[in-house]
């Protein structure tokens, strides 16, 4: 399961199967700057010592980086609500299996996610697959061994129906049933259900209306459910301009005993304001209520986006986000907790040999104070044939507290039908300390 959510203590993450598929080269997944990316993977109560998140070869003038990675270890019981395990659990980045390793101690769950809290600057961390292990216990005899014996069924039962009364209405019913048996672990039945009406009016009211309900019984754990609502209407005023107001009511029960209740309203615009210039802009609220504390708690979201290809060689976004504790005008403007960041992306490609990115971010507001950075790349590609490649490239980036230059250049060379070669040199200068590195590979395929 892999997915970005900023608030890691509800919701159901995505399924990723790329991430347990045993391909350890392909990427499944990328963990880029200020994304609050959730990594995670089902255990089903067994006993779970050591993470190892791949992330197939990283390139070797941005190793250093990887040690900047940090997260945070969460469990759950039913994969929709998390509760925090481990702050920052010791990691370590091994560079000749190309995976970082996350000791998180001897931990029973069901389900279990890594959420990323500090990012490399300049690197988007590729990641490819996540598995769990326990460590073998250490005995006195030597040559003794260790058997660990699982055994694990699934039975999956998959019922869609769709019925379309009129030409601009359809209705659609799905159900899931699955039930896992795992000895020793959790036993598991767990039952989805979705119903949906579309109903297309005019291009200027487009309704649907969603009911999802999941119901799990587990042998090892309590019960839990949790059911959603939503309504959301499409409109479209013009060719260039449409809009999207969606309601959503989720609830989670423990044991039929309701814990918590959430509410939010979400609205979209999109917009072509000019031939290659467009614009979006979205509102998030959301009403959160626990039931067992009786506490609630209210937040506010804004995002506006602004995309322009100035040129066909020349793209240019401008993001801008906002978040504040409070749905109120005063909570927006005089909640101390409140801020955001405006980011800025330019990408300039004016030849096949030259190549020209430029990112800058601000943060504003208590909350967003260290989301500063700077970052500037070039790559000139001196020598193109069919048979070798010879790039260049300078690279600078400045964050909160660092500020980092860098030459680089890259050398492939394709010797015979057989034998390839590739270079990489690379020299760094921080503010503490320089390196050099110097990596030259020779691949062979028959």
């Amino acid at each position: 399961m892999a997915g970005v959510n900023p608030l890691p203590v509800s919701g159901i993450l995505p399924n990723a199967p790329a991430l347990n598929d045993g391909n350890l080269n392909n990427t499944a997944f990328a963990i880029n700057f200020h994304e609050v990316a959730n990594i995670g993977v089902k255990i089903d109560l067994q006993t779970v010592d050591t993470l190892y998140v791949y992330t197939g070869p990283i390139d070797p003038l941005f190793i250093n980086e990887t040690g900047s990675l940090r997260w945070n270890l969460y469990s759950s019981d039913d994969g929709a609500n998390w509760r925090l395990e481990t702050t920052n659990p010791a990691t370590s980045y091994d560079q000749d299996k190309s995976r970082y390793q996350v000791d998180i101690g001897s931990l029973q769950r069901i389900y279990l996610k890594l959420v990323v809290t500090a990012w490399p600057v300049t690197l988007s961390v590729p990641i490819t697959e996540i598995e769990a292990y326990r460590n073998q216990e250490n005995t006195a005899d030597s040559n003794s061994s260790f058997t660990d014996n699982q055994k694990y069924s699934r039975t999956l039962f998959d019922v869609n129906i769709r019925y379309a009364p009129t030409t601009n209405t359809s209705l659609n019913y799905s159900l899931v049933l699955d039930n896992t048996e795992s000895v020793p672990g959790n036993n598991r039945e767990r039952l989805f259900q979705t119903g949906n009406i579309n109903w297309l009016y005019n291009q200027y009211f487009s309704p649907s209306f969603t009911i999802n309900n999941t119901t799990t019984v587990n042998s090892g754990v309590e019960d839990t459910s949790q059911r959603t609502y939503a309504i959301n209407i499409q409109s479209i005023f013009l060719p260039t301009l449409e809009t999207s107001l969606g309601i959503t009511r989720n609830e989670n029960a423990t044991d039929n005993v309701l814990q918590t209740a959430n509410h939010s309203v979400h609205l979209g615009v999109t917009a072509a304001l000019y031939p290659d210039l467009d614009s979006t802009f979205e509102v998030t609220t959301n009403f959160n209520k626990d039931e067992e504390l009786d506490r609630s708690t209210d937040n506010l979201g804004l995002r506006w986006t602004l995309t322009s290809r100035l040129r066909s060689s020349l793209l240019v976004d401008f993001i801008w986000e906002h978040g504040t504790n409070g749905v109120s005008f005063s909570d927006i403007l005089g909640d101390p907790a409140s801020g955001g960041q405006g980011t800025l992306n330019v990408n300039w490609r004016p030849s096949d040999q030259v190549s020209v990115q430029l990112n800058g971010s601000k943060g504003y507001g208590e909350a967003w104070a260290g989301y500063d950075s700077v970052l500037f790349d070039t790559n000139v590609t001196l020598v193109r044939t069919s048979k070798t490649t010879f790039i260049l490239g300078y690279r600078a980036s400045a964050a909160t507290d660092s500020v980092i230059h860098g030459v680089n250049a890259n050398w492939s060379w394709n010797l015979s039908e057989f034998f390839t070669m590739q270079s990489i040199a690379s020299y760094l200068v921080g503010q503490e300390e320089s390196s050099w590195l110097i990596n030259t590979r020779l691949t062979s395929r028959f």
